[in-house]
C-alpha cells in the first residue's frame, strides 16, 4: 500500500509540473551518445525542427551534419577558409545558415576579412547540396537569425554591420551599423517584426525590422560583456548570458527584467524549448582560448517558475554550445574537445 501511495504521488507531481518539466526528472546523469568526429572545440549547433538531424559548427573550420536516430555522421561540409562561427535551422527546417568567423588560430580579436570567401552560406537541408551564397559583409560574420515565419534571415558582424536577407530571392532587405558596442548575439522576437541585438558592452537593443527605429534599450543589462542570446518565437521572453556569471530572461515586448537566474561561471550558450517553458544554459571556467581542466555544466531552468528543474556537469573540458530540442526532448552539447553530447530526456 505505501509503495502504490508513492507511485501515486510522484505521477501527481509529474501531471502537476506539467510534461517539458516532468520529462527532465527522467534525465539520466551521464549522456546517451557521445558523437566524435569535429577536430578542435565545438562553436555552434542546431537541431532541427522535427529533432532528427542536428548540426554543429567547429574551429576545424567544418560543419557535420548527424543523425539523432543513428547517431553517425550525415555530411561534412567545408573545411571553409575560416572558423565556422555559427549555424541555424530554418523553422521548417529545409535551409540551414552556416556564417564563418574568426581566422584559424587568431584568437579574440575583430578580424577584418580579407580572404574573398562567402562568409555566409545556405543549405539545402533537402538536396544536400549548398543553395546560395551571401556576399555583403567587410568583416567576419558571427551572428545570424531566422524571423519565426523564415521569410527573414538577419546576419550581424564583428564590424558592428547588420542585415536582413530576404530568404526567397536572398537580396539584402535592408541594412545597418549598430552604434553601441560589438555584437555578440542577435534574435527575432514577437512577430518577426522586431530584432533584439545585444553587445559586448552590456546593452540591449530591440529595433523595428522595417524602419530600423529603437523600440526599447537597455545600456546595462549586464555587469559584464553578453556573450550569447536566445529568443523564443512561441513566447513572451528573451534570454541572455555574460561573463558576470548570470543568464538573465526578459519580457520581449517591453525589455524589462523577468527573472536572474545564476550560473557562477562565464555563460557561453542558451537554448529555448519550442514552447518557451525551457531555458538551457551552458557554461565554462574563464580562459576560453587555453586549455579547460574543469568541466562545464549545462542547467535547466523552468521560466515561468523561476526555479532550476535539472543540473549536470559536463563530460569533458567546459561546454561551448548547447541546444536543446523544439520539443525538449533532447539535449545536445558540444565542448572544447570537440565532443558532442546527446542527452535523450525522455528516456
Amino acid at each position: 500500500m505505501h509503495k502504490a501511495r508513492k507511485r501515486i504521488g510522484w505521477w501527481l507531481l509529474l501531471l502537476s509540473i506539467g510534461l517539458p518539466v516532468a520529462i527532465l526528472y527522467l534525465l539520466p546523469e551521464r549522456p546517451t551518445s557521445v558523437l566524435f568526429g569535429h577536430g578542435e572545440y565545438v562553436t555552434s549547433i542546431a537541431i532541427a525542427p522535427d529533432a532528427r538531424t542536428a548540426a554543429t559548427a567547429s574551429a576545424d573550420r567544418t560543419v557535420r551534419l548527424w543523425s539523432l536516430e543513428s547517431r553517425k555522421t550525415i555530411n561534412i561540409l567545408g573545411p571553409f577558409s575560416k572558423t565556422v562561427e555559427v549555424v541555424t535551422f530554418s523553422p521548417d527546417g529545409t535551409l540551414l545558415a552556416i556564417a564563418s568567423g574568426i581566422a584559424k588560430n587568431v584568437l579574440g580579436a575583430d578580424r577584418y576579412s580579407e580572404d574573398g570567401d562567402s562568409k555566409i552560406k545556405i543549405y539545402d537541408t533537402t538536396k544536400g547540396t549548398i543553395l546560395k551564397e551571401l556576399f555583403g559583409h567587410d568583416w567576419d560574420v558571427l551572428c545570424l537569425a531566422f524571423s519565426p515565419d523564415g521569410s527573414l534571415l538577419a546576419s550581424s558582424d564583428s564590424g558592428r554591420s547588420l542585415i536582413l536577407w530576404d530568404s526567397t530571392s536572398w537580396e539584402q532587405r535592408s541594412s545597418m551599423r549598430v552604434t553601441f558596442g560589438a555584437i555578440t548575439g542577435i534574435g527575432f522576437v514577437g512577430n518577426g517584426e522586431h530584432l533584439v541585438v545585444a553587445t559586448r558592452d552590456g546593452s540591449l537593443i530591440c529595433y523595428d525590422t522595417r524602419n530600423h527605429g529603437i523600440v526599447w534599450s537597455n545600456s546595462c543589462a549586464h555587469t559584464e560583456p553578453i556573450t550569447c542570446l536566445a529568443s523564443s518565437p512561441n513566447g513572451p521572453f528573451l534570454a541572455t548570458g555574460s561573463h558576470d556569471g548570470t543568464a538573465r530572461v526578459w519580457h520581449s515586448a517591453s525589455g524589462s527584467l523577468f527573472a536572474v537566474f545564476e550560473s557562477g561561471q562565464s555563460v557561453s550558450s542558451m537554448s529555448f524549448s519550442g514552447d518557451g517553458s525551457l531555458l538551457a544554459v551552458s557554461d565554462y571556467p574563464p580562459g576560453i582560448h587555453v586549455p579547460i581542466l574543469e568541466a562545464g555544466h549545462v542547467r535547466i531552468w523552468d521560466i515561468e517558475a523561476k526555479k532550476l528543474v535539472k543540473s549536470y556537469r559536463g563530460q569533458h573540458k567546459g561546454i561551448r554550445a548547447v541546444a536543446l530540442s523544439k520539443d525538449a526532448g533532447t539535449l545536445l552539447s558540444g565542448d572544447f574537445t570537440g565532443s558532442v553530447s546527446i542527452w535523450s530526456l525522455r528516456r
